[in-house]
């Protein structure tokens, strides 16, 4: 079974397919609907307001925000999901798409046509079926004809080059192999593991895969001036100075 990428591109997420096949165009990944298969929890692109409150009033909640810091969720993405600006990622280069930690620790259940949400409760949601559906719409965007040409058409530019769109289908090429080679070292640690279920995530080894054999395949570079320093007294023997690459 394929790893979830830790991170996605956010055009990549809002312009990919879901992994279907048909002729002519399939529907959006990214539909409320189709997510909801796997447990996510959809989220109103707007925040819910009503007289006297400015906060998330319609999930039985008051949380106040301010319209000058919050722009709402103009992606339509579900509970959990978060959108990070280039700005603020390693490579400077995209804005990516990842998850939070309300992603897999908030309920929801529909009752006599009520929501209730739980803050902080167990999501339902099954990450193992997700991440197969997640990979498998990339592969089809890069195999399947025509797909990535409308997949290139959402994602670039109106004005796009040939060039363009080459440096994207590279950029797909190596996500794809990235996840690959991941998913090989993941077929040879877990052996005898048992498949996640909805409501079944087993956070402890999906982060320790994370930290212990993703980050390791590629670690980050980071520039000299941002390396992390951290410090410790050795028992006496003088004060140890180490910079980090991890």
């Amino acid at each position: 079974m394929p790893p979830l990428p830790s991170s996605i591109r956010n055009e990549s997420q809002q312009a990919l397919e879901q992994p279907t096949l048909g002729l002519g165009k399939q529907a959006d990944f990214k539909d409320p609907n189709y997510l909801s298969r796997f447990g996510f929890i959809p989220s109103s692109e707007e925040v819910p307001t009503e007289p006297g409150y400015s906060g998330q009033r319609k999930y039985g909640s008051v949380v106040y925000y301010s319209e000058k810091t919050y722009a709402g969720n103009p992606d339509g993405l579900p509970v959990g999901f978060a959108k990070t600006e280039a700005k603020h990622t390693l490579e400077k280069t995209d804005d990516l798409i990842g998850f939070t930690c309300a992603a897999c620790h908030t309920g929801h259940m529909e009752y006599k046509e009520t929501s209730i949400r739980i803050d902080g409760g167990p999501a339902i949601t099954n990450l193992g079926k997700f991440r197969e559906a997640l990979v498998l719409a990339l592969a089809y965007t890069k195999y399947v004809p025509f797909r990535f040409d409308r997949f290139a058409d959402k994602v670039l530019e109106a004005d796009h080059t040939e060039a363009d769109r080459d440096r994207l289908k590279a950029k797909l090429d190596a996500r794809l192999d990235a996840i690959l080679a991941v998913a090989g070292k993941l077929k040879e640690l877990d052996k005898d593991a048992v498949e996640e279920g909805f409501a079944r995530l087993d956070a402890l080894n999906r982060i320790g895969n994370q930290v212990f054999v993703t980050n390791f395949l590629n670690p980050p570079k980071f520039p000299e001036s941002e390396k992390p320093k951290t410090s410790a007294n050795c028992k006496g023997k003088g004060r140890l100075e180490r910079q980090s690459r991890e």
